[in-house]
């Protein structure tokens, strides 16, 4: 009995562990008219639970190739929400998305 009761232990453990992982963030933000990329570009990426984006994520801005990156810990069913700002364009949110490229378009 006691091996039983110790095997169901590990696997409760093991499957709460495994609950959750690291999600990956990996995209360039490019200008949608001149397809260069744009620096300094605002990114704030959270995941959560019934649209509440604030139980885990973080933000910074593109480098110089407009590249943002980043790794958080995420629940097996959150869902994800990225906001991308910059003066002077467009600004844009995405919901469990994770594109390789984002295109922000020119202020008229």
């Amino acid at each position: 009995m006691k091996s039983w009761l110790s095997i169901l232990i590990l696997l409760l453990s093991v499957s709460f562990w495994n609950c959750e992982s690291h999600h990956e963030i990996d995209f360039i933000v490019l200008d949608k008219s001149t397809k260069l990329p744009l620096e300094n570009v605002y990114v704030n990426v959270g995941a959560g639970l019934d649209t509440n984006y604030n139980q885990s994520g973080f933000d910074g801005y593109t480098d110089s190739n407009g590249r943002f990156n980043g790794t958080f810990m995420t629940g097996m069913s959150y869902e994800t929400r990225i906001i991308i700002e910059k003066e002077d364009y467009q600004s844009q949110i995405l919901y469990n998305e994770n594109p390789d490229t984002i295109y922000l378009l020119p202020n008229k």
